[in-house]
């Protein structure tokens, strides 16, 4: 597939700034720009080399991003925007971008989300049909002044998601595991007896049910430390049967930038809503033993509060506080918007 037309076009120039399509050769300072920006924004975490590598991994039809350098003799990577087809399924393109903190105020935002909200629209309609789909954002509570540029482009706002966090230390194991119930590792022959537990899950509790294909689940989890990981099968019956599971992940690159050791609960579920509660509390107390064991601080867990308030309460009454919020702003592809 070629590309198009609007998706080679570089954002307005600017003074001192020269703009380039970003390419795999820009890795290392993207990797610097990126740690500046998050530092200035307070964001809980910072990009790994490793997220970079893969961003670029990915086939040249499914993204497409720029990048600006100081035109004045240093050559640093003042900003960067890129546009990228969802993983998820979902008909869209997510958008990511930042400036130096240091060159800031002088317009080159708003370029950058010009630029993206045009590429984006290209992006998503030469794999999905024209007008389908739409673009997203997802910023920081603290970065109102962006937020105000993507309200001025279309963008309006389709939801948040909250961080939680707790010091292990606080985490009270409960008293016994369910009967029948054992709370075993997390091995490679457990992939797909996860992943169909996924999929079941999954089916109850949203009407537009997207099942996880084998590799679906391997990038769900690609994150994720086995030896914090665990399974809980239910022994009644000839054969043991998966009834829940936790994929804990350990982002050592967040760590300096934190503070403290933390392990990142990326996705836990039980099967039985009758036993639910007491089998999401064994997973995570079998996970919070091994974080403990590993000299981890704190786990945290990312949670849509609007979609499921009854798992919001849940990690609020285990002692869980809320730590950061994220938005999604999204703008739909109909007739008109991306212009």
């Amino acid at each position: 597939m070629s590309v198009t037309v609007d998706r080679m076009k570089l954002p307005l120039q600017h003074v001192g700034v020269v703009w380039e399509h970003l390419k795999p050769t820009h890795a290392d300072q993207l990797v610097e720009l990126l740690a500046l920006v998050e530092e200035s924004e307070g964001v809980p975490y910072r990009t790994s080399r490793a997220e970079i590598e893969d961003m670029f991994s990915r086939s040249e039809d499914n993204w497409s991003g720029v990048a600006g350098f100081d035109r004045n003799g240093s050559g640093k990577m003042l900003a960067f925007g890129y546009v990228g087809v969802s993983r998820d399924g979902l008909e869209q393109a997510v958008c990511q971008g930042g400036v130096d903190p240091s060159s800031r105020g002088i317009g080159i935002g708003s370029s950058l989300l010009e630029w993206q909200t045009k590429a984006g629209a290209e992006l998503v309609q030469s794999h999905f049909g024209g007008g389908r789909g739409r673009l997203t954002h997802t910023i920081h509570e603290r970065n109102s002044e962006f937020l105000a540029v993507l309200e001025s482009l279309g963008y309006v706002w389709e939801g948040s998601a909250t961080e939680l966090r707790i010091p292990l230390q606080r985490w009270c194991s409960p008293k016994a595991l369910p009967a029948l119930l054992d709370i075993v590792p997390w091995t490679p022959e457990m992939d797909d007896g996860t992943r169909r537990a996924f999929n079941l899950v999954n089916g109850e509790i949203s009407q537009q049910s997207l099942r996880a294909s084998k590799s679906d689940w391997a990038e769900i989890n690609a994150g994720i430390r086995r030896d914090w990981s665990f399974v809980a099968l239910n022994k009644e019956g000839d054969r043991p049967r998966v009834s829940g599971f936790i994929s804990v992940g350990g982002y050592e690159q967040d760590w300096e930038a934190l503070g403290w050791r933390e392990g990142v609960l990326q996705i836990v579920a039980a099967l039985d809503t009758n036993t639910r509660a007491n089998v999401l509390e064994a997973l995570i107390d079998a996970s919070v033993r091994a974080l403990l064991e590993a000299d981890v601080d704190k786990m945290s867990v990312t949670l849509d509060p609007t979609q499921d308030e009854a798992t919001m309460k849940f990690y609020r009454d285990r002692g869980f506080e809320v730590s950061a919020w994220f938005h999604t702003y999204s703008k739909p592809l109909d007739s008109g918007a991306e212009n």
